[in-house]
């Protein structure tokens, strides 16, 4: 499946965004523009990518993130590379020697069949274990859009920091009502050299970016938390890094990503950089 990116960039603009609406190049620029209100930020976003690194329709999708990143900005919307499925390469199959590495953990293999994932790329935005919610790249925006002026009444936050090789992770989780929720705590990394199918080609030192790595609780139940009205319901959890023959993690490119849901629903996310003690 090809991507027109053209599709789906949305640009901003001093007096507001606007959304690109060509349906392909021929369309002449003066119609390419629909104007749109700018959207009020009421809570972060998770957006994530089934992917893999022989995916050749992938590496565009990839492209899309970053520049929904640069619209929305990092502390709005929060973007991870979850690599599984048919094209993806299991981190079982790595033979560093050999400069072949692979970045499909089996928690987000399992991610990708709750959700019926069977073609790649697929995203979903702010939904977890919902069969059917995966979408092609050109409807992103628009979801990601929506999501991120919808009203959130949780509100979460964490802190990381790294200390003979464990990450300590800290989450406080607060709600406007009392209510059962899920929690969620995953390890991200950034600046991979692996492989990965192109278009064009395979480049073996592609850089792979917000990889998923690390899933601490379970992927369909999470941490089961309890929350009072207001009262911050407080967790924390150790992650030891990895490095193996099969994975080895730099610390230096390792962030945390937090979420809070409800059923099939993401309530709020939020991500952290590691800091080391």
């Amino acid at each position: 499946m090809a991507i027109d990116i053209n599709k789906i960039l949305h640009t901003a603009a001093a007096s507001g965004l606007l959304m690109l609406s060509a349906i392909s190049c021929d369309v002449a620029p003066d119609e390419r523009f629909v104007y749109e209100e700018p959207v009020t930020r009421q809570r972060t976003v998770l957006l994530m990518d089934f992917t893999g690194q022989k995916c050749v329709n992938c590496p565009e999708a990839h492209e899309v993130m970053q520049q929904l990143v640069q619209q929305y900005g990092d502390t709005a919307l929060i973007t991870v590379s979850i690599h599984a499925g048919a094209l993806a390469t299991s981190v079982d199959r790595t033979n560093f020697e050999r400069n072949n590495i692979g970045l499909m953990i089996a928690e987000g293999d399992a991610m990708n069949n709750a959700f019926g994932i069977n073609t790649w790329p697929m995203g979903v935005v702010d939904r977890i274990n919902a069969p059917g919610a995966g979408m092609l790249v050109p409807e992103w925006a628009g979801a990601v859009r929506d999501a991120v002026g919808k009203p959130a009444d949780v509100h979460i936050a964490a802190d990381a920091s790294l200390k003979d090789n464990v990450i300590s992770v800290d989450t406080r989780v607060t709600s406007t009502a009392d209510r059962d929720l899920s929690l969620q705590v995953w390890v991200l990394e950034d600046s991979i050299k692996a492989r990965q199918e192109t278009k064009q080609g395979r480049v073996d030192d592609y850089i792979h970016n917000n990889v998923l790595r690390y899933v601490a609780y379970d992927v369909k139940e999470g941490f089961p938390i309890t929350l009072e009205k207001g009262v911050e319901n407080h967790n924390t959890c150790d992650i030891t890094v990895k490095n193996t023959d099969k994975e080895r993690w730099n610390t230096s490119n390792l962030s945390v990503v937090c979420f809070a849901f409800r059923g099939t629903d993401i309530c709020n996310a939020v991500k952290t950089k590691i800091k080391p003690q």
